[in-house]
């Protein structure tokens, strides 16, 4: 279940609303059985059960599990130096699974740093040139490309980047990634670019195309590897329309190859994650409901009221002994 907000809810908005809600259940203290959970962030109000002493004993289970994986793979001599973790299972393509994890995270997270100070944010698309294999010819690389570009970002503006990214693949098989920000006012720091002026040299220079494909190319690259699409129908008014905005990206058949990694890719194992977000925090806040206590009770003058339609319904007449005969037995019910 699922509300379509109208404008962005802070986390401190939520929580504000939350607190106001009566209790119906008191705090876990580790006893079994499932209970009832209603969620509330910023592009939804979702309600679940859960079992809390199962989920624990299930997190017990994997940490023993990824504790032995790790002794086994450094007992093989297959735990590398830097290694924090067992090995992942490899991503080769952005799933429906992972479609919908996306969408109740987006519908989770608080937006409002995106519209501080009255910015308006919007869709930054950077893309690889023609030869992009050569700039990111696996996943690994790219990667390192968007952190060149992020530190870039930071040195220039004197922030990081808040937002959300969006792994996607043009036809050809190159890389491109969207990212819903705040462009920021103002000029860079050291060369005086506006952030138009800016962002293209910065993602040509992150991706080091000068140096791989020569200064013809790199010139080209500036000028088209970049894009910047402001809100102009409020499709990212708040949190869940973000969501489904995100969503629609490669969501039908004709696109579903915005999804799929390039062969070069997958032949060398995982691509890594497809979305995610930096500088953004949950908005949800959950609590615990007992559903015996949750209902609504119609006030005497309804429940009076309700009886006689029913009477009226089935053809008896209305007269004031059955009002009186209605309204006793409303009353023997408020009081028992």
């Amino acid at each position: 279940m699922s509300l379509t907000l109208s404008r962005i809810v802070s986390t401190e908005d939520i929580r504000s609303a939350v607190s106001a809600i009566p209790k119906t259940a008191q705090t876990w203290q580790g006893a079994e059985g499932p209970r009832l959970e209603m969620t509330f962030a910023a592009g939804m109000v979702r309600l679940s059960r859960r079992d809390r002493s199962l989920a624990e004993k299930a997190h017990e289970r994997r940490v023993a599990a990824r504790f032995k994986e790790t002794g086994d793979l450094r007992s093989a001599l297959a735990y590398s130096p830097g290694m924090t973790g067992t090995l992942r299972a490899e991503i080769v393509a952005f799933t429906r699974q992972a479609r919908s994890r996306m969408v109740r995270t987006l519908c989770t997270l608080d937006f409002a740093p995106l519209f501080l100070e009255g910015h308006q944010p919007a869709m930054v698309t950077l893309t690889l040139p023609g030869a992009w294999e050569v700039i990111a010819p696996d996943a690994r690389t790219f990667k390192t490309v968007i952190k060149r570009f992020k530190d870039r970002f930071e040195y220039s503006w004197g922030r990081s980047i808040v937002g959300v990214w969006k792994m996607e693949f043009q036809r050809r098989g190159a890389p491109h990634l969207h990212i819903l920000m705040t462009p920021p006012a103002g000029r860079a720091r050291g060369t005086g670019e506006t952030f138009k002026e800016w962002l293209g040299l910065a993602w040509a220079g992150a991706c080091k195309t000068a140096e791989l494909l020569g200064p013809i190319e790199a010139e080209k690259h500036v000028n088209a590897g970049t894009g910047i699409d402001y809100d102009r129908h409020g499709q990212w008014a708040d949190a869940k329309r973000i969501a489904i905005y995100y969503a629609k990206h490669g969501l039908f058949e004709a696109k579903e190859y915005q999804n799929q990694a390039p062969a070069l890719w997958v032949e060398q194992g995982s691509v890594g994650r497809f979305w995610g977000y930096w500088g953004l925090k949950s908005s949800g806040s959950t609590i615990d409901l007992d559903m015996r206590k949750v209902r609504h009770d119609p006030s005497p003058a309804d429940a009076v009221e309700s009886v006689i339609e029913k009477c009226a319904a089935a053809g008896i007449e209305v007269t004031d002994a059955v009002k009186s005969f209605a309204e006793s037995r409303v009353n023997d019910g408020l009081s028992a």
